[in-house]
């Protein structure tokens, strides 16, 4: 063949090479591109608050040292597993790391890779950081139509081996400048900061090595100019025999001109990568988008490293590539700059605790994993979201027996809770009591009842006048319950005089008070609002009076009160009751139904029988004390009809689920009996309100000291103090004053064992619209248990009429009488 031929031939050999090179390089552009649309984001927040052991310690205040973790992440991000023959086709696995200002400007911290890899990257995060909550980011809009956009890309001004400077010579936290600048970004637009990042090959590395060796060789005073420093490539290549020689040299460098080198051998000898920087800026305003994307380009200039190297930004001109790349996370070569892991640590790493920039996404309170072995049976209370693994929270009914109490702020979830137990608890057949100060739960309930169970429900709803059902709370069960009425009552009244006048209780009230209900309670067609007519009818005493066999009580009335009544001692007494007692009795509402003889229903045999008693205690219709009255009433009620229970074999007691809206309003001083010894009587309490101020102190370590089970939603910061003891060292301050909505944490008791506490999420409640079926359930009650609203005022007016006659006939009646009389009726 001709020198001709032999000239084509490799020419046309050449040519192919060529082609197929390119050929070879539009494919994989092609195939990194197809995987760039597999990328997942991880969004990662971490907690504002520093550790109580690291206050202790010290170690919050050390950026320094926090900044490095992301070093040793970013480490294990280089070590994806690929293939050889992918990584020849497709290059190493591409890790994208953004800081996102979108979505009402809050500043998000986002982390991704391959969907293949995302688990391995989510467990390299919780690896190194421990504390941080990671779920998968949902997309944002960056550019909306119309709207002026700013792009650029950052790159290394020099040479890309040498290196910026790092957090290492920073004085402060670079994340703060960045953040700082994003901070500005208005609610309407958004921004990001954007790392696309390739793990760079064993080969580049040591070409960077070279490249090192070779400037540290021409080093002068100046690193990139000056006198010539050749001894600094000895102190990286040389040893043995050699190193004397090196120190030698190294003497002769300047101290600054030293640290240069270390900085360059420190780059060279690290895990590199290649980066591609963008900034992407979109808003309303054209001039505010220049704003903006000035500011972030400023907050790049901290990186500066006299004698080394810079970041330069570089504003697109035309942005339609730029977007594409930005929006789909590409890698580009030509475009990218190479750094090692500590600088890239100081460009992006999740925000520190001392960051201040504001509208950072923190994370809010910590997730826990459940314990092992917890029940599978019982009430569902929610799931456990454990770093994406997800598993049902059940109460078992033995473990309920020692009661649930739950706290939180108003909207937190608390309700939603209630309203799925009791829907379950209804379903189940079991015996439920509700009493709500508000009346929206039940309101919410009466759409949950089961069909099969509408004629189970007792709904007292004092908004009903037409038909009020009758709540006695003198009427006993048996000569036992005397005295628990009687004590029980008194609690109860005191304790809402109290509230009206602090100061006017005293033991002369209760004095008076407990030998009048003393009288009452044997005298089965006495009611509350006979209280005061005790001390004002002379003629209804008798009559009581001539009932009572407790001799007791009849020496104090015939003598001590008779004594009481000489001059003005006796309109003192009728004003100091009248004051206290007057205003639960005189409201028209409230006397139709404490004011019947006869209950409408018996309280035991609803709990026996499994019946869903409905209580609407709506203060926004009765007012606070008068609903707060009967929440007392009905309480009690509960609890001596509990401890009735003692006739029947502690295994034949059905379950009776009680659940207390704001129970500190309903609860006296018994509720450490009931706590304590309810459960036998499977009286098993739900309590729950907003925070531990509302409670009294007694009352309140009853409650943290007896109840099983303790769920805690988001508190004010001066609830923490006594609620984190029940949930360390699991969870902190931190976390109970920054949970989400409908997210708890929980202490539960299973198998008679309080467990590790750990979170939960509470489903919402299921959504029932049936309107009409409610409607028919409240028919069916106020037929069923409610009386005719004329039949009960006769009947109450008759008691008082007929005794007015007889006191007006024996000319025995007192001023006091004739009073309270026209107040009780009075209809003005």
């Amino acid at each position: 063949m001709s020198l001709l031929g032999l000239s084509i031939a490799f020419l046309l050999l050449a040519a192919a090479g060529v082609i197929l090179w390119l050929v070879i390089i539009t494919i994989r552009e092609q195939a990194v591109l197809r995987r760039t649309l597999d990328i997942v984001m991880l969004q990662v927040m971490l907690p504002k608050d520093i550790k109580a052991e690291e206050k202790k310690e010290g170690v919050g205040d050390d950026v320094k040292e926090k900044i490095s973790v992301a070093e040793q992440w970013l480490s294990t991000l280089s070590k994806l597993p690929v293939k050889f023959s992918e990584r020849l086709i497709y290059g190493r696995p591409v890790v994208v790391l953004e800081i996102v200002a979108a979505n009402n400007g809050v500043i998000a911290f986002q982390a991704g890779t391959e969907r293949r890899f995302i688990d391995l990257m989510e467990k390299q995060i919780y690896a190194l950081y421990p504390e941080a909550e990671v779920q998968v980011a949902a997309p944002y809009t960056l550019f909306e139509q119309g709207d002026s956009i700013r792009g650029g890309r950052a790159r290394l001004r020099h040479a890309l081996h040498l290196p910026i400077a790092t957090y290492k010579e920073l004085e402060a936290d670079p994340m703060q400048a960045l953040t700082g600048a994003l901070a500005r970004i208005q609610a309407t637009d958004a921004a990001v900061i954007q790392f696309v990042c390739r793990p760079s090959t064993e080969r580049v590395r040591k070409k960077g090595q070279a490249a090192a060796r070779k400037t540290v060789h021409g080093m002068q005073s100046d690193i990139r100019g000056g006198a010539k420093m050749k001894a600094a490539s000895d102190a990286i290549t040389k040893t043995g025999a050699q190193r004397e020689k090196t120190e030698q040299r190294q003497a002769q460098l300047t101290p600054r001109a030293q640290e240069r080198v270390e900085l360059v051998e420190q780059k060279a000898s690290q895990q590199l990568f290649a980066v591609n920087i963008r900034v992407g800026v979109s808003t309303r305003d054209a001039m505010e988008a220049d704003r903006v994307f000035e500011s972030i380009a400023a907050a790049f200039s901290q990186y500066d490293l006299l004698d080394l190297n810079e970041l330069k930004i570089t504003k697109v001109k035309r942005p339609g590539k730029f977007i594409r790349d930005l929006v789909f996370r590409v890698p580009r070569q030509k475009t990218a700059s190479v750094f090692g892991t500590t600088e890239l640590a100081s460009l992006f790493h999740f925000p520190l605790p001392t960051t201040e920039t504001p509208n950072i996404l923190w994370r809010g309170s910590r997730t826990a994993p459940m314990p092992p072995n917890l029940p599978h049976e019982g009430v569902l209370l929610g799931y456990n979201d454990y770093r994406g693994t997800v598993a049902p929270v059940h109460f078992a009914r033995d473990d309920r027996r020692r009661h649930l109490y739950m706290v939180g702020q108003t909207g937190t979830g608390k309700t939603t809770m209630f309203l799925n137990m009791i829907r379950q608890d209804m379903e189940a057949g079991h015996g439920v009591g509700v009493i709500d100060p508000h009346g929206d739960l039940i309101e919410d309930v009466l759409l949950q009842v089961p069909k099969e169970r509408q004629e189970d429900v007792i709904l007292l709803d004092p908004r009903d006048e037409a038909r009020p059902l009758g709540f006695n709370i003198l009427e006993v069960r048996g000569e036992a319950q005397r005295d628990l009425v009687v004590n029980e009552v008194v609690q109860i009244l005191q304790k809402l005089a109290a509230r009206l006048n602090p100061e006017s209780i005293g033991p002369m009230f209760e004095h008076y008070l407990r030998n009048a209900l003393l009288a009452l309670v044997e005298d089965p067609e006495a009611t509350l609002i006979d209280v005061p007519r005790m001390f004002v009818d002379e003629k209804f005493r008798s009559v009581v009076l001539a009932r009572n066999k407790n001799p007791t009580v009849k020496q104090f009335w015939e003598q001590e009160f008779a004594q009481s009544q000489r001059g003005q001692m006796s309109a003192d007494m009728l004003s100091y009751v009248i004051s206290k007692l007057g205003r639960f009795v005189s409201n028209k509402t409230m006397r139709n139904i404490i004011g019947q003889a006869s209950s409408s229903f018996d309280v035991r045999k609803v709990m026996d029988e499994k019946k869903i008693l409905l209580c609407n205690l709506s203060k926004g219709n009765l007012g606070d004390i008068n609903s707060d009255l009967l929440g007392f009433v009905l309480v009690s009620k509960m609890q001596i009809a509990a401890l009735s229970r003692a006739d029947v074999v502690e295994d034949k007691r059905p379950d009776f689920y009680l659940y207390l809206d704001e129970f500190q309003n309903f609860t006296t001083d018994s509720i450490v009996t009931i706590l304590s010894e309810a459960r036998k009587y499977r009286l098993n309490l739900n309590l729950t309100h907003q925070f531990l101020q509302q409670l009294e102190e007694k009352i309140r370590e009853a409650v943290l000291g007896n109840v099983g089970t303790i769920v805690c939603y988001r508190v004010g910061v001066e609830d923490t103090e006594i609620l984190t003891k029940q949930f360390e060292p699991v969870f902190t301050e931190y976390d109970l004053v920054n949970m989400k909505r409908f997210t708890a944490v929980v202490r539960l008791l299973a198998e008679g064992t309080p467990q590790r506490a750990f979170s939960l999420s509470v489903p919402r409640a299921q959504a029932t619209k049936d309107a009409e079926a409610r409607e028919k359930i409240k028919e069916l009650s106020r037929k069923k248990y409610g009386r005719p609203v004329k039949q009960v005022e006769e009947r109450i007016m008759q008691r008082f009429i007929y005794n007015m006659e007889q006191n007006k006939k024996g000319k025995t009646a007192s001023s006091g009488a004739d009073y309270l009389s026209e107040s009780l009726f009075d209809v003005s």
